[in-house]
Order: C-alpha cells, then sequence, then structure tokens
C-alpha cells in the first residue's frame, strides 16, 4: 500500500485548493474520491448547511461558481496533522465580487482536509470546512434581498 509523506499530503491539499480559483471544477474532482463516502461539512451548525456528497457539492459549486464566478483563494497557512489518517489543516481567505450585487465577498475559512489512498492515488475524501457565520449570514441575506430567483435554492434558504 501507498505510504503518503507530508510532502505529497501537502502538495494534494494546496492543488485541491488551487482549484477553487475561477472554479475549475474539473480539476477539482479530480482530486476528490469517487467513492460514496465523499463527504463535505460546513461548521458551525449554526450555519444550517447540511453535509453534501460528491455530487451535492458538485451541484453547489456550480451555484457559487454563478454567484462569484472570480473568486480567488489564498492559502494563509497550512499544516500536515502528525497522523496520516488525520486532516491537512488550511487556513485559507477567499476573495471575490459579487455578479449580481456588486458585493464584496471575502470571507476566512478553516478547512480540515481528509486524504486516503484510493487505487494508488492520494485523494481527497472528506472536508469540514470552519466559516465565519456572521459573514455567511450578511453576505447571503444581501443576496437574497437582491431578488435573484437563483438566491431561492434550498442550499441558500437555510442562510
Amino acid at each position: 500500500m501507498y505510504a503518503p509523506t507530508v510532502r505529497t499530503r501537502l502538495d494534494l491539499a494546496n492543488a485541491w485548493m488551487g482549484t477553487f480559483n475561477h472554479w475549475d471544477l474539473s480539476s477539482m474532482l479530480s482530486y476528490m474520491t469517487e467513492a460514496q463516502d465523499f463527504l463535505y461539512s460546513y461548521m458551525p451548525a449554526s450555519l444550517g448547511m447540511a453535509p453534501k456528497s460528491r455530487r451535492e457539492f458538485l451541484h453547489y459549486s456550480t451555484f457559487m461558481k454563478n454567484v462569484i464566478p472570480n473568486l480567488e483563494i489564498s492559502v494563509i497557512s497550512v499544516y500536515d496533522s502528525a497522523s496520516s489518517m488525520g486532516p491537512v489543516v488550511a487556513h485559507v481567505e477567499g476573495r471575490a465580487i459579487s455578479t449580481r450585487t456588486g458585493a464584496l465577498f471575502y470571507q476566512e475559512y478553516m478547512m480540515l482536509i481528509y486524504i486516503r489512498s484510493e487505487r494508488g492515488q492520494l485523494k481527497i475524501h472528506r472536508v469540514d470546512e470552519f466559516a465565519d457565520t456572521r459573514f455567511v449570514h450578511e453576505y447571503f441575506t444581501a443576496e437574497k434581498q437582491h431578488g435573484r430567483r437563483a438566491m431561492a435554492t434550498p442550499v441558500c434558504s437555510k442562510l
């Protein structure tokens, strides 16, 4: 079995986070497991967003690509945990301008990125994203108030 090194895990996490720049969805998916147990969770629970499967995450990312297509991600810091089963921990910031309202999108995140070997390659199989709840609430409330039909999707109705 392939034993990942700290460097290969960090390289994978950094490459995957880079795909969020302008939403390179096909590359993003190529770094993620195709297994049924992929899970992308949003935290804290007060965000009210249910964890997403690979398909649900792709659907949500496609939606967000339409809202903030010019997203630029900067990795502030990234660390590997002490265990090969533990997560890569990343402190990230995202910046964009809303295509609907012209509002600035600026958010800091913390991501726990879990990686495992799949068919001889390292793949991301779980992500826990900790978001800025105040920013998320204010930003998406303004988007919804703008009255765009796309914002009435179930994924944003809980925000």
